[in-house]
């Protein structure tokens, strides 16, 4: 789970993420630090692909 800063920058990589995807990043599935989330919304939106989620899909009890 995403436990950094909320600040302008993120909101606003969140916000272009869910006007391409019509859906939320789903920062409760990613682990990173700010900088990784940002390149990580960037890297979903430079190659048109919405985030990966299907290890937590598959793995529902899995606990970090």
């Amino acid at each position: 789970m995403y436990e950094d800063i909320l600040d302008d920058e993120v909101e606003e990589k969140l916000n272009e993420y869910e006007k391409i995807f019509s859906e939320s990043f789903p920062l409760m599935q990613f682990d990173g630090t700010k900088e990784e989330l940002i390149k990580e919304i960037n890297n979903c939106i430079k190659k048109h692909k919405e985030y990966d989620t299907s290890f937590w899909d598959e793995n529902p009890d899995y606990d970090d």
